[in-house]
């Protein structure tokens, strides 16, 4: 559900009922994915907008997530559970709007591998890609095409990005099997069996680092690996990180977590 005016919200919702007299529609919403684009005001207005023109039995909350691995999925339970803490206030709006997911798979994946780095290092960063790049790409149950690498659409070094594509370009000379390459702003419909996550912290708001690390962790069905580090200049010893080291210190139950 991409939010804007309550307008607009509110002309989709009438249109998607005209269309529902003679068709099935289904209206999924899980705005932990895109809170770094609202704020908690706009939020509210659209789930009342939602609650008011539909009537209780043509919405429900769902509660199973069947799209990534139980591996996955407890990581995005660990993530939306600790985003969910922010706003301890509107639990009643929040568990409409930000789905909580139970285990709902069976199925095990690989562990889920977490590099974290104390400070930002490009050269660091590249070894660990074409390591797990290396990994990825010497199996024979995944071609290039199933593997997508995302990154922080608020990274500005163009080194990072340069060195993703010049990877990316390097390995992949067949134009129709290439690995793919987006940023956190727009790979909101995107998914693949394995994604590597590139992820610069900047430490200035909790929600929307915690709603970025959702969105694209959870672009993976399968395999994630990720790099997160400390915005350049800064070092994880530094306080405004306090609340990530405290996310992955609930992680590890669930991802092997590297420090470099």
């Amino acid at each position: 559900l991409s939010v804007g005016a309550t307008e607009q919200c509110s002309v989709l919702l009438d249109t998607l009922i005209d269309l529902s007299a003679s068709n099935v529609v289904w209206l999924a919403c899980d705005l932990v994915q895109m809170w770094f684009l609202l704020n908690i005001d706009e939020i509210i207005t659209v789930a009342n907008v939602i609650t008011d023109q539909l009537q209780s039995n043509q919405w429900t909350l769902l509660d199973k997530n069947l799209r990534n691995t139980l591996d996955l999925t407890n990581i995005l339970c660990v993530i939306r559970n600790q985003f969910i803490k922010l706003f301890s206030n509107q639990l009643d709006v929040l568990d409409m709007i930000v789905p909580a997911q139970i285990s709902g798979h069976l199925i095990h994946g690989p562990k889920t591998v977490i590099h974290i780095l104390d400070k930002y290092n490009v050269d660091i960063i590249s070894r660990l890609l074409d390591k797990e790049l290396d990994i990825l790409c010497n199996t024979d149950t995944l071609s290039n095409s199933d593997i997508g690498i995302v990154y922080d659409y608020l990274s500005t070094d163009v080194r990072l990005r340069s060195l993703v594509e010049d990877t990316v370009n390097t390995r992949c000379l067949n134009p129709a099997d290439k690995i793919a390459v987006c940023d956190s702003m727009n790979c909101f419909s995107a998914e693949w069996p394995a994604v590597v996550v590139l992820y610069e912290m900047w430490g200035y708001w909790e929600s929307q680092e915690l709603a970025l690390l959702y969105l694209m962790l959870s672009r993976a069905r399968v395999y994630c690996s990720v790099v997160m580090c400390p915005g350049e200049g800064n070092t994880l010893k530094d306080r405004r990180y306090i609340h990530m080291l405290d996310l992955l210190d609930k992680l590890r139950d669930y991802a092997h977590i590297v420090r470099h």
